[in-house]
């Protein structure tokens, strides 16, 4: 059976022609995760403690300042600043969750969001963007739908894609029916291709 994650699916939802086989293919032929070529561990990691262990945006900014690998760190520190400066005020409550997966058509997309996080008396199921090309709309309406379909009734009011370069919460702005009908064929797309690349 195909694996992959909703943050690569939704990069191959919503793309087409030969870029859209690239990206499945890529997938299918990606090596095992390995700690060390993870570029955002560190820094994702220290993000979950802040919230989780209630160490403060200080705890973020002192692991982005300690980080060892010199090619990392001026990014890590931007970062950081960033995703403090999103924070800002908002008196934060940490949840806990899981993550969790989405079959279809013989295809296990695996959920990650990071956080989950209570603030204005909302709970946001969120998942953190780190790239440094920013996230589109669409791209967020994919992952978006995915989360709700997959954790609805568990007690989140909202689920949401953090930019964190550009400060920026996405939430849902598609059609509900129109994305259920887009999974099943996006699943059923890359089921088809999986075998041949």
């Amino acid at each position: 059976m195909a694996q992959l994650f909703f943050k690569e699916f939704s990069d191959i939802a919503v793309s087409s022609g030969q870029p859209k086989l690239t990206m499945i293919r890529k997938e299918k032929h990606k090596p095992p995760y390995q700690p060390a070529g993870d570029y955002y561990k560190q820094l994702r990691e220290a993000i979950v403690e802040a919230h989780e262990q209630s160490l403060g945006q200080v705890h973020i900014t002192s692991e982005a300042n300690g980080c060892p690998n010199p090619k990392r760190k001026g990014n890590y520190i931007a970062l950081a600043n960033a995703y403090n400066k999103w924070w800002g005020k908002k008196a934060i409550t940490s949840h806990p969750h899981q993550k969790d997966t989405f079959s279809a058509n013989g295809i296990d997309i695996t959920l990650n969001p990071e956080l989950c996080l209570e603030w204005s008396g909302h709970k946001h199921l969120v998942k953190l963007y780190f790239n440094q090309e920013a996230m589109t709309q669409a791209r967020a309406n994919y992952m978006i739908h995915l989360m709700d379909v997959v954790y609805s009734g568990r007690g989140i009011n909202e689920f949401n894609v953090l930019d964190i370069k550009k400060g920026k919460l996405f939430s849902f702005t598609g059609s509900a029916a129109n994305f259920t009908i887009g999974l099943s064929a996006e699943t059923a797309f890359i089921a088809a291709a999986w075998p041949s690349l």
